[in-house]
């Protein structure tokens, strides 16, 4: 285990990262001096026992109120969005139908008269497109002038 590593943000964060220190890491033995096998075994078990009950401690202590908080947290959110922004929306959209014919009504009174006018102005235009006209020698079907 590298604890140099620990402030590069690839690596994985410091708690994660010490929950995986393994038994090698914690109890090095030196070349020349060799615990007897069997001690350095049971030594082995009573780390990874201990590391496991501290952590389930850690887990009730900790785990348990964090997961009473998110879920008073996310109550409280349910209610206010069910409860307070559901009837505000409600009421929002009921008045927006009640204000809209008042807004449309004198919009269509004044420009309705406007639009008839202009339609009738451009009705009575027409178009006349020739195709072998110097606009018309890019489109299919005209002409390719040569000067």
């Amino acid at each position: 285990m590298h604890w140099f590593a620990l402030g590069d943000p690839t690596q994985q964060t410091y708690c994660f990262v010490f929950l995986q220190v393994d038994f090698e890491d914690v109890y090095m033995e030196q070349k020349n001096t060799k615990i007897f096998p069997p001690l350095y075994r049971i030594l082995g078990l009573i780390y990874k026992y201990t590391k496991l009950i501290l952590y389930h401690i850690l887990v009730v202590i900790f785990g348990i109120p964090l997961m009473i908080l998110a879920a008073l947290i996310n109550g409280g959110l349910v209610f206010l969005l069910v409860w307070v922004w559901g009837p505000m929306l409600r009421m929002a959209l009921i008045s927006l139908l009640a204000v809209i014919p008042i807004i449309t009504v004198p919009y269509v009174a004044f420009y309705s008269p406007i639009a008839d006018v202009v339609a009738r102005i451009f009705r009575q235009c027409r178009f006349r497109v020739d195709l072998n006209s110097a606009l018309g020698r890019n489109l299919p079907g005209g002409q390719e002038h040569t000067a």
